[in-house]
Formats: C-alpha cells, sequence, structure tokens
C-alpha cells in the first residue's frame, strides 16, 4: 500500500476515517537506483469539503512495509491554500518534520506554495552523506538526518508518487477534490511527470510501475506504462 500521511489531529479512531489513493509505486530492485526518487510534480489547490479533510500528492522513498521513509510534496489541510509537504517515518510512526535540519534561506516544510499553483514543480529525495537530502524546485531544501533511524535507513525497497484525500469521518462520497478535481482521463487533470530514482549521481526516469487506485469512481488514475501520470478527481461530489 501507499504511505498514509496522517493529520497531525487526526481522530483518534483510525475506522472513523478513510484513505484514498491514486498512484503508482515501483520496487527500486527493478530500476536499480535505491538512493532516492523524483518527479515534477503539479501543484494544485484542491476543493476541501471537510475542516478536516486532507489533500497531498507527493513522492516517497521507502524502506519496509512503510517502516523508514521520506516523502516530499504538497498538502492542502486546514488552509485556503496549497503547503509545501515534508514527512518522515520512523517505526512505522508518522514524525512529520522531527528532526529536520533547514538549510534553504527561502524554502521550508510549511511554506504557502499559491504562487505555484498550476505549475510542474522539480522534488528530489537524496541519501548524501549520511542523510537524506531533499530539493523543492530549484535548490536543497535541507535535510533528515540519518541517525534518526540509527543508520538503518540508507536505501529504499520502494518508490511512490501518488495523490491520496483522507477523508475525515469516511463521509460517502467523500466529494473532496484530489489534485485539481479533474479526472484522470481528462488531459487537463493533475499530473506528476519524469517520475524517477535516483543512483546518487542521476536520478533516472522509470518506466513499468505498479498501480494503486482505491476507488477509481471517485478518484482516477491514468498511467500509460512510463514517467508520467495522470490522477484527480470530485470525490463523487
Amino acid at each position: 500500500m501507499l504511505a498514509a500521511n496522517v493529520p497531525a489531529s487526526r481522530p483518534v479512531s483510525a475506522s472513523a476515517d478513510a484513505y484514498y489513493y491514486a498512484g503508482v509505486m515501483k520496487p527500486t530492485a527493478d530500476t536499480g537506483f535505491r538512493l532516492g526518487v523524483g518527479a515534477l510534480i503539479q501543484i494544485a489547490n484542491p476543493a476541501v469539503a471537510n475542516w478536516g479533510d486532507q489533500v497531498t500528492a507527493e513522492t516517497a522513498i521507502v524502506q519496509g512495509a512503510n517502516t523508514s521513509l521520506v516523502e516530499v510534496g504538497y498538502r492542502k489541510w486546514q488552509t485556503t491554500y496549497p503547503t509545501l509537504l515534508l514527512g518522515n517515518w520512523v517505526g512505522g510512526v508518522f514524525k512529520h518534520v522531527t528532526g529536520w535540519v533547514q538549510t534553504h534561506p527561502s524554502y521550508y516544510p510549511g511554506m504557502d506554495l499559491t504562487a505555484y499553483v498550476g505549475v510542474k514543480v522539480r522534488f528530489y529525495i537524496l541519501y548524501s552523506g549520511g542523510n537524506w537530502w531533499v530539493w523543492f524546485n530549484d535548490g536543497w531544501m535541507g535535510y533528515f538526518p540519518g541517525s534518526l533511524w540509527g543508520g538503518s535507513f540508507t536505501s529504499g525497497d520502494m518508490a511512490h508518487w501518488y495523490g491520496e484525500v483522507f477523508d475525515y469521518g469516511a463521509r460517502v462520497p467523500p466529494i473532496t477534490d484530489m489534485g485539481n478535481g479533474l479526472f484522470a482521463a481528462d488531459p487537463a487533470a493533475s499530473a506528476i511527470d519524469e517520475m524517477c530514482t535516483h543512483s546518487g549521481t542521476t536520478c533516472y526516469l522509470m518506466s513499468g510501475a505498479w498501480t494503486s487506485t482505491t476507488h477509481a469512481a471517485y478518484y482516477s488514475l491514468s498511467y500509460p506504462g512510463g514517467a508520467s501520470l495522470r490522477y484527480g478527481g470530485n470525490g463523487g461530489g
């Protein structure tokens, strides 16, 4: 499964909520490049039906069954605009930005991405020098120290690229948009392009990824099999 991006104040009972995904994943053993991921992710400002809903689009590098991972992209949650999403998981527990070391003067977790809506922005995650570095747009933002994982997370087993909706209260239908709210068959639907896995020096485009779609009537996926996909929907609304 893809990695659930858990809102900081989600309800105690997971059974009271629902997650929807539309995206792809690829074992890094198949690409031969395990040190990171990258993509051009089109930023959107999705319509959100409930204050507790969260919408994300991201790429992630994963070790084990979501035991260790780093993720980056955008999210909309309890704001009127998308923000820069960054997170890490340690021992299967979502830690958000705990341990993050900021190095960029202008790009930072949670920054307002209004100026980037509609734009395809470059993201990378790369293991280098014992740390997991994260790139946004045109520069390295900072890193998660490898020591957060006790030095055990030095490469990834899986690479993920996907859109996600966290449906607070598990409404049916969820009626919150994923991406720009257009279904994947529409050429104008939100896109993730140039999906790649990193060798340490170069991020190589991948192909033949596995697909994952939770409920295509709400949120759909178009993946021809290469390094690009379209995704999204209006949640039945």
